[in-house]
């Protein structure tokens, strides 16, 4: 279930609600494919030259373009997850789970890239702990800040 497909009744919905950047996604996917097809047009142009490089140095270059597109998907497919157990983030290859206690809000203020989940523990200066949110960027606009009032709704509701 999308954050888009859960009930509006003002009653929790049952299951999952998923949040995902969609730009980004979009973006991270186009880049990806150019970046791949650059990199096969510049091998395949290379002509009688690519006869010299040794099968070290071919999968040295093919692991580098595996590793930089797959650290671009790694971020596009960041995502918070809310369930009955708590909120999951899931930011790049950093997976991070909070019961719904733990949360004291969910900050996207006007100039933040993306939302933060605040929580009760505090650092050694006595500040609340903060979490970004990468799933809820500002460059997906005015779904954003729907995105992160709904979470604000669905932490609210489950808390309870």
């Amino acid at each position: 279930m999308s954050a888009g497909d859960a009930s509006a009744t003002g009653s929790p919905p049952a299951g999952r609600v998923v949040f995902r950047p969609r730009v980004l996604l979009t973006f991270v996917t186009v880049v990806s494919v150019l970046f791949v097809a650059a990199c096969l047009v510049g091998w395949f142009a290379l002509g009688d030259l690519r006869q010299q490089f040794t099968l070290l140095q071919v999968a040295t270059l093919v692991l580098f373009l595996a590793w930089t597109v797959g650290m671009m998907l790694a971020l596009a497919l960041s995502v918070v997850v809310v369930d009955d157990r708590g909120v999951t983030v899931r930011n790049g290859l950093v997976r991070r789970r909070y019961g719904f206690d733990e949360v004291r809000a969910v900050r996207y203020r006007e100039h933040d890239s993306w939302a933060f989940l605040e929580l009760h523990r505090t650092d050694e200066g006595g500040e609340h702990v903060r979490r970004q949110m990468m799933a809820i960027q500002r460059v997906d606009g005015p779904r954003s800040r729907a995105d992160a009032q709904r979470l604000r709704d669905l932490i609210r509701a489950r808390r309870g």
